[in-house]
């Protein structure tokens, strides 16, 4: 649900219209839709949902604490995604801008919008982290800046940068997908730039591993996701990003743990190792159904 709501945000950034009256109507949309769950869920399906946040996961009593109160559960099943991962490099928390929300995609929008209408001078931005969101966001900041630039009296240029701490963009998907990828966004005149680990942000500036400070006007952060702090009470390994290794059947790992058998982690908390590839599977729909 926060991925489709991160997806229309980047779609908020080429719409000529109010985006925080866009930011409200989804707002309402998924209160409207939480309030048709709630309303008709158990009567029809025998699911009742309860809407708060989880405070605790006892797994000796097998209870969830949320909203105040208590959950029994025989099985769970845990799947209260991730949040944005900035490793502790300095810099990040203040002067980069995530993107995951719709509030997210409109402080970027209003960033950019805010420096084209305050400077004469070319704008750099710099997005870092090549995985899924970031092309897709490189892409539509490209599409829509060369957009501004038909329907406004400032033509400044707008440079945008890739950068990936990877030996390439879109890492763990085919090389074909990954070699399509990479001549659109050059074709869009997208400076990709691989295997540069960023090191620090500043407000006009991201330096990276080799010292070279890549001029930056702004810098969206888009380099990664990390376990929530819910799943730090699990009995299961972790990656380094703090997401649970699940089995091919999302079960916890390793299997010998007494809550194996109960306790299941789907969607961003997971983390599977592909058999197949020896790579970590993309947090996407269309492998999820593989």
């Amino acid at each position: 649900y926060t991925e489709s709501f991160a997806k229309a945000g980047i779609e908020l950034l080429s719409l000529e219209i109010e985006a925080r009256s866009i930011a409200r109507a989804v707002s309402q949309k998924g209160r409207d839709l939480t309030t048709l769950l709630v309303d008709c869920g158990h009567a029809r399906t025998g699911v009742a949902v309860l809407v708060g946040n989880v405070d605790a996961i006892s797994l000796d009593d097998r209870i969830v604490r949320i909203a105040g109160k208590e959950l029994h559960f025989d099985y769970l099943l845990f799947a209260l995604g991730s949040e944005t991962a900035d490793f502790g490099i300095p810099g990040i928390r203040e002067y980069a801008l995530p993107l995951k929300t719709v509030a997210d995609a409109i402080r970027i929008r209003d960033a950019v919008v805010a420096r084209w209408l305050s400077t004469p001078d070319d704008i750099d931005i710099v997005v870092a982290g090549g995985g899924l969101t970031g092309v897709e966001l490189a892409g539509e900041l490209r599409a829509w800046t060369d957009e501004l630039r038909l329907t406004t009296e400032k033509i400044p240029d707008v440079h945008i940068r890739l950068v990936e701490w990877g030996e390439t963009i879109l890492n763990g998907f085919h090389p074909k997908i990954i070699a399509a990828a990479t001549q659109r966004l050059r074709a869009l005149d997208i400076d990709i730039r691989t295997g540069t680990p960023v090191t620090d942000v500043t407000a006009n500036a991201v330096t990276v591993a080799s010292g070279e400070a890549i001029p930056a006007d702004l810098c969206i952060w888009t380099a990664g996701v990390q376990g929530v702090r819910a799943a730090d009470g699990l009995p299961f390994s972790r990656n380094p990003r703090g997401r649970v290794a699940v089995s091919e059947t999302l079960g916890g790992t390793p299997a010998e743990s007494p809550f194996s058998h109960r306790i299941y982690i789907a969607g961003d908390a997971s983390w599977y190792r592909d058999i197949r590839t020896d790579f970590a599977a993309p947090q996407t729909a269309p492998v999820a159904v593989t």
